[in-house]
């Protein structure tokens, strides 16, 4: 214990040092102090996160803050014994070769990844911890740490590619980056949201550094490099954030016509190519794979056992909930047995759409990769269908349940109350928002437009794939900050001081 809190605070103290280190951080108008605040804070959620899943998430193989860890144990373990097998695993470099195998046999979540969720890409954190070890010294909560500073370098990105549309404002541009409660919390975990909110905000932070440069050449090559790396953390807020950086560029190169036009003609073209793909195989249709992932989601949130057969690497077994009288358990982790005749769901790992339905043979002996118990906070989703229609139909309620759900009421534990209350303010600065309306500034448009593109289209995706309130609340962190800024955007502020005259201390 003691070895681990000293330890911690050394990585502390070398984390504060980078701030003052490299000019990254430096900041016109704003102390680099406020940052030494801002990571003490971060690391004071992360070790709050640590304890609610010690203390209330006893099953340490199902806890998101655990799992990916004790898997990259694995991988450090094979560092001393075959060095190259760790870097193999940990760099990506042929870690699917078949001499990796045993290795993977060990972890619960490395395959899941890739076998049935739409936006649980599990190795990007298995790797981030794997990657971590060597310098933690197996203490998590160094782990935890390095999060937090990623995390942090994540959003000081952004707020340096935003702060020249809030010159007057970054007071409040700074607490809707650095201080919205939930993206602290879960942005201060192993988790990861954390790598998102890295990844990201360096992505656009490049993406606006190579628009305003003449020399091009770095900025773009950062900037290609962070999409790569967000297409191996979570591919769909890299699709949110696409619509918005062509928006954006095609004003800066065609400045003279409105960029409300250009996102007019922008929406509608997409809205074509959508209503034209949606007749393509079902391989290439983006609205059968939404519908897929839908499914997907609706069975894990039902909760089940999902099994490997042995000598049978690329297939999952799912078997659901309501039958687990007919699992027959094992003393480890290989040698389960199914009753005969009980119905089960199998489908490759590399294709998702072959699902089929089957009876088992008693013969058969599985390897338990997850066992699931329902979830407790489902709620219903529109089953949507692949095409256009059936999606344009659903969003309403898809788009309602992220905004405003968890309700105070529905609240049955203290995260999702936690995040009830996170909603109400939204509630309020909404309402503000329509109370003092303005219409953005000619230099205030792109931002705007930007930030409303990325957070329509990437809380579409999640209310219309995700049934449960408690994976809504963690999927929407990446996006919250963007909307905090929209209602910055169409707030008139001079009138909100002039109503409330404290608010002028604020005056920044």
């Amino acid at each position: 214990m003691l070895v681990s809190i000293l330890l911690s605070f050394v990585y502390f103290l070398f984390f504060i040092s980078l701030f003052y280190r490299f000019s990254f951080f430096e900041i016109d108008g704003f102390s680099r102090k406020y940052l030494v605040w801002v990571f003490a804070i971060k690391v004071l959620f992360g070790v709050v996160l640590i304890e609610i899943y010690s203390h209330f998430y006893t099953t340490r193989s199902a806890a998101d803050a655990f799992k990916y860890y004790d898997d990259a144990k694995v991988i450090y373990a094979a560092l001393w014994s075959h060095p190259l097998d760790y870097l193999r695993m940990t760099f990506g470099i042929n870690s699917d070769a078949l001499d990796l195998y045993p290795y993977y046999q060990k972890m619960n979540n490395w395959y899941l990844a890739d076998s049935y969720t739409f936006y649980n890409d599990s190795r990007s954190v298995i790797r981030f911890n794997a990657l971590v070890f060597p310098f933690a010294f197996g203490r998590y909560v160094v782990h935890m740490i390095f999060m937090c500073f990623l995390s942090l370098c994540g959003l000081v990105a952004l707020f340096k590619a935003f702060m020249p549309f809030f010159k007057q404002r970054l007071a409040s541009l700074a607490i809707a980056i650095f201080l919205v409660p939930s993206v602290l919390f879960w942005g201060s975990g192993v988790l990861k949201e954390g790598l998102i909110l890295f990844a990201s905000g360096y992505l656009i932070y490049y993406f606006f550094k190579w628009l305003k440069e003449d020399n091009k050449l770095q900025p773009g090559f950062f900037f290609v490099l962070f999409i790569g790396l967000m297409m191996l953390i979570k591919v769909h807020i890299l699709i949110s954030l696409i619509p918005g950086f062509c928006i954006v560029w095609w004003h800066v190169r065609k400045p003279q016509s409105s960029i409300y036009l250009k996102t007019v003609i922008a929406v509608v073209a997409v809205f074509l190519l959508a209503f034209a793909v949606s007749f393509t195989k079902e391989e290439s249709n983006p609205f059968y794979m939404l519908a897929q992932k839908q499914r997907d989601f609706v069975n894990l949130a039902k909760g089940g056992f999902y099994f490997e057969l042995q000598n049978n690497y690329k297939d999952t077994f799912y078997v659901e909930e309501k039958d687990r009288a007919k699992v027959l358990l094992a003393n480890d982790s290989v040698n389960w047995r199914l009753a005969d005749g009980v119905k089960f769901y199998r489908w490759s790992k590399e294709e998702l759409t072959d699902t089929f339905i089957q009876k088992n043979q008693q013969t058969n002996s599985y390897r338990l990769l997850m066992h699931l118990d329902s979830s407790g906070s489902r709620i219903y989703v529109p089953s949507i269908e692949p095409n256009v229609w059936s999606v344009v139909m659903s969003l309403p309620i898809a788009l309602s349940n992220v905004l405003f759900r968890p309700f105070v009421f529905e609240a049955a534990n203290y995260l999702s109350l936690f995040a009830a209350l996170e909603n109400l303010w939204i509630c309020f600065f909404m309402l503000l928002m329509l109370l003092f309306f303005k219409v953005p500034k000619k230099e205030e448009q792109a931002i705007f437009i930007f930030c409303c593109s990325f957070v329509l289209i990437l809380f579409s995706i999640i209310g219309l794939t995700t049934p449960v309130m408690g994976a809504i609340v963690r999927y929407k962190i990446p996006a919250l900050p963007y909307l905090f800024l929209v209602f910055m955007l169409l707030t008139d502020a001079e009138k909100l001081r002039n109503k409330f005259p404290f608010l002028k201390k604020f005056n920044r």
